[in-house]
């Protein structure tokens, strides 16, 4: 350990310029570091002057630098993920490894270092000057934060333009100089504070896995023929619903066969034509999808029963179907155990039946969890009537994917135009209401091991989650039954799948948000192009480990997939 100290320490002083090695590297990436994450526990836990530590912890908050939230973070990260890793002489993977680790965000940096490209802001002279930064650093950040204030904290600090001094920022000067105090903070970060177990390390993101990776989808829609021909009596029969739309095209038409091996990508395609192609590869599990799996590396499909399921059925029918979907379902995972897996479909319509038909799922069928459509007749799983169907899932200790389908009758309206009502817009709304009901009616705390899987990116509430914290606190409102704020269920009750939203950025925000533990990757298979979706968790900007993790660790974890 003294060794690698000595080397990091020693790397850290080579990547500062000369002119700014005058303050003992320590103390200077002590400063730094709690200029830049806002901890003041991490100064006064290793040796730095206590009152020095506290006098500068307040001054720095009333200047606004504190990040309470960062402190948190590093003090949990202390007490439960201690670790090392081998430095590394490049900013992007150490900045990579700052953010991993929770010391700061992603959209924290990006921020700061985006302003070095406005033409128009200026850095107090200091930066420019490459003069030891010492406490001038602490007003650069300021700056950077803040360009509002540039001019008066420059008058308080006595700051000049030096003569001669270009009007503009020295912006790739200003970056070096950041980096290395960065790389040094990072160093000292790294070799003083955390421990990793031996053989253990943490990486940084990168564009392409460097090894085959290993690939399950988990959330692979298929359906059998009698459930076909049921839902093609129920939209001859038409009605309100607005599923008809989508599964009018899909079950009453003449059967086309595709055109295409795989749901195109292309912009400004016909989709409701692909839609009247859909049904033969809904129905074909073990030839055309298989072919497709293997021409792009996808290893295991996670079947489930496609939308709307049985749930538009008559009671009595869709007890029975489901039933016999669960069982072509097992007989298919048992002719190819290494390719596919399953979830079970159930009949809300009738809770009781569907709680048994639950059980035999996992302890007869050995499926992997459970699906359902959202709503069933415009009822949500948080009606007291369908809490045997949440009862069971817990006690089986399976998790519950709730899909996304039409918006009920109650909220339809709006959604009747413009095709607003599927996965362009429809689809997510409804699903993410269906979760947040679930967060504020108590539900999750009657059943507090639940355990829930959101499609899409989580439906939007990740993106939500500090809004819906804020107006939706524990005791905020009358009519709120939640003992817990939003984001405590989201992090104890729920996990996520990428499928058929394929954004980086968005990924990167859920991971931070959410944890990349509780993230799963999926197609959506048919309704989404394979190929696409698995250049995008090939070439996302993951660290190798977050790679593994979100392509198949999770699905593995908490769907008992088989490695």
């Amino acid at each position: 350990m003294q060794r690698s100290s000595q080397a990091a320490g020693s790397w850290a002083r080579s990547s500062i310029p000369t002119r700014c090695r005058r303050t003992p590297l320590r103390a200077r990436a002590k400063v730094l570091l709690k200029t830049y994450t806002g901890t003041a526990r991490l100064m006064t836990d290793h040796g730095f002057d206590r009152r020095f530590g506290r006098r500068l912890f307040a001054r720095l908050r009333a200047k606004g630098l504190v990040n309470v939230a960062a402190e948190a973070r590093i003090e949990m990260l202390q007490r439960n993920s201690p670790g090392v890793s081998l430095m590394r002489a490049n900013y992007q993977q150490l900045r990579g490894e700052m953010i991993d680790a929770g010391y700061v965000t992603a959209e924290e940096v990006d921020r700061d270092l985006s302003r070095l490209d406005d033409p128009d802001f200026l850095m107090p002279s200091s930066i420019m000057s490459n003069r030891p930064l010492g406490d001038d650093f602490a007003t650069a950040k300021i700056a950077l934060r803040n360009p509002s204030r540039r001019s008066q904290i420059m008058r308080q600090s006595g700051e000049r333009p030096m003569s001669g001094a270009p009007t503009g920022v020295d912006r790739r000067g200003a970056v070096t100089r950041i980096s290395s105090f960065l790389a040094a903070a990072a160093a000292w970060l790294r070799l003083s504070v955390t421990r990793r177990p031996t053989g253990e390390h943490h990486e940084a993101p990168s564009s392409a896995p460097t090894r085959r990776l290993r690939k399950i989808a988990t959330e692979e829609a298929f359906t059998i023929p009698e459930v076909s021909a049921a839902m093609l009596e129920v939209v001859r029969r038409g009605g309100p619903a607005l599923d008809l739309k989508l599964w009018t095209l899909v079950y009453n038409t003449t059967p086309v066969e595709p055109t295409v091996a795989r749901a195109p990508s292309a912009a400004g395609v016909d989709r409701d034509a692909l839609a009247r192609q859909l049904l033969p590869r809904l129905l074909d599990v073990e030839h055309a999808r298989l072919a497709e799996m293997d021409a792009s590396g996808v290893d295991v499909h996670l079947l489930s029963l496609v939308s709307p399921g049985v749930q538009m059925l008559e009671r009595d029918t869709a007890v029975s179907l489901a039933r016999l979907s669960n069982d072509r379902l097992s007989e298919t995972i048992r002719r190819h155990p290494t390719r596919f897996a399953g979830l079970a479909c159930f009949a809300p319509q009738d809770p009781a039946a569907a709680a048994k038909e639950m059980e035999r799922a996992i302890q007869s069928l050995k499926l992997n969890g459970f699906l359902v459509n959202s709503h069933t007749n415009g009822v949500y799983l948080d009606d007291q009537r369908c809490w045997p169907i949440l009862e069971a899932a817990e006690a089986l200790d399976a998790p519950l994917y709730i899909h996304p389908r039409a918006p009920s009758d109650g909220m339809a309206a709006p959604f009747r135009d413009c095709r607003l009502e599927g996965s362009i817009w429809g689809y997510g709304m409804e699903a993410g209401t269906h979760a947040v009901r679930l967060m504020l009616s108590g539900v999750l705390d009657r059943f507090p091991r639940l355990r829930i899987v959101l499609g899409h990116m989580g439906e939007a509430l990740p993106f939500w989650m500090w809004r819906l914290d804020y107006m939706a606190s524990p005791g905020s409102r009358a009519a709120l039954k939640n003992s817990l704020k939003p984001s405590e269920y989201m992090q104890r009750n729920f996990s996520i799948t990428t499928s058929g939203l394929e954004d980086p950025l968005a990924l990167r925000y859920v991971i931070e948000k959410i944890g990349v533990e509780r993230v799963m990757w999926a197609i959506d298979y048919p309704f989404q192009q394979t190929e696409g979706s698995v250049a995008f968790i090939e070439s996302a900007p993951l660290s190798e480990t977050e790679r593994e993790q979100i392509a198949h660790r999770n699905a593995e974890r908490i769907f008992r997939i088989a490695d």
